[in-house]
């Protein structure tokens, strides 16, 4: 019976505090990337509080004090407006603000405090802005259990790139590819080094370019099988923002795929402090060298009797492959008549002429004939057509 009366109490005490505490609202603070000792105001929201509304809040939120401080704190939206208690610590990174309303309903949704964020950090520094609800509350005064929803405060990181991201080439064909360098916070570019891998059984760097002014030239460049490292810097007060600092010239070698992957070395600005930045890289493709075929007659018309020499010319400019061959002859009443289907394989560098076929030919029905060959590797089709008539004698 004990037990019995002891579990009715739990019920309703469980039944009591369901009643006391809603579920539901969100508690979100905005993110926001700035320039490295920039500005900007992020939103703190509280949303989807069930009626009767929001009536209170008390929030904390911390933050790394190396990358981020709070400078100032803004009134919200209506009916919330500069909260009723403040309490910053940047040397600690964190913020505790408070505030009520003396009302019956309160709104569902509601930007409740805006902040000021100063960049302290470096470029490429983060910190989340971690945000803790202390207290919720609707307007009758029932507490309301929030979900968190964090912001990050980024630092612009520049972004050292080589453009375009990918290039496709034929085996022996050269192309040039920029190195650039963007978003530099000021006073802009002083130095940079990179270095760039790539597969030397695809491509080659031939060599470095300049750059744009005020980057010319690069100081240092060593170029090596499968890397290529080179550095730069200008002596000014101040540089680019964004800058093409060097092109390179690479080669295609051999068919295939290859990442030219771009490692920053090191990044300054024109003051000499060292940056963090983000690297893009580019792909590159090498397509062998198409296959030429031709094929043709020796007279363009023929009668009953008459020999028809048939000659073909194959070049494979590219490394030895494996082929399938055709040669068909399209009749007058468009049927195909298939002389040769077969594989082989293609030496590297051939270019042969050859006499295919010798025929004489039998009485033949009059009209238009067409020679067909055809060679195909992989996904590449060399084709070639040779037409001829046929006539009766007189």
């Amino acid at each position: 019976m004990m037990n019995k009366k002891i579990g009715m109490v739990v019920f309703f005490m469980a039944a009591f505090l369901l009643s006391a505490t809603v579920m539901a609202a969100d508690v979100s603070v905005e993110s926001v990337t700035v320039e490295r000792g920039g500005f900007a105001y992020v939103n703190v929201t509280i949303e989807n509080v069930p009626p009767p509304g929001l009536g209170a809040y008390s929030l904390l939120m911390s933050f790394d004090p190396g990358v981020v401080s709070i400078e100032e704190v803004y009134p919200g939206d209506s009916p919330f407006g500069t909260p009723a208690a403040v309490n910053i610590d940047n040397d600690a990174g964190e913020i505790r603000f408070n505030d009520y309303i003396a009302a019956e309903e309160g709104p569902e949704s509601v930007c409740v405090v805006k902040l000021g964020l100063r960049a302290v950090g470096d470029a490429g520094d983060e910190s989340v802005l971690d945000v803790t609800p202390l207290e919720i509350a609707d307007a009758s005064g029932t507490l309301v259990t929030a979900t968190e929803h964090d912001g990050v405060f980024g630092i612009m990181a520049p972004t050292v790139a080589l453009e375009p991201s990918s290039v496709t080439l034929y085996e022996g064909e050269t192309a040039t590819l920029n190195v650039t360098v963007h978003d530099v916070p000021e006073p802009g570019l002083g130095a940079y080094s990179v270095e760039i891998a790539y597969d030397p059984a695809v491509v080659s760097v031939e060599e470095v370019l300049s750059g744009e002014e005020p980057f010319g030239e690069p100081a240092a460049v060593n170029i090596t099988a499968g890397s290529v490292i080179f550095n730069d810097f200008i002596a000014n007060d101040t540089g680019p923002r964004d800058a093409t600092v060097a092109s390179l010239r690479i080669k295609a070698l051999a068919a295939g795929s290859c990442m030219l992957n771009l490692t920053v070395r090191e990044l300054s600005d024109a003051e000499g402090t060292a940056m963090q930045a983000a690297d893009g890289d580019s792909s590159v493709t090498v397509l062998a060298l198409p296959i030429n075929v031709s094929i043709w007659t020796d007279k363009a018309i023929y009668t009953a009797g008459n020999v028809q020499k048939v000659f073909v010319a194959v070049r494979n400019p590219s490394g030895e492959r494996e082929v399938n061959v055709v040669v068909k002859l399209m009749t007058p009443w468009l049927s195909e008549i298939t002389l040769i289907n077969r594989t082989t394989t293609l030496p590297a560098g051939l270019d042969v002429t050859v006499r295919l076929f010798a025929f004489r030919l039998p009485q033949l029905p009059p009209g238009s004939y067409t020679w067909i060959f055809q060679i195909t590797c992989d996904d590449m089709v060399a084709e070639d057509w040779a037409s001829w008539t046929f006539v009766r004698r007189a």
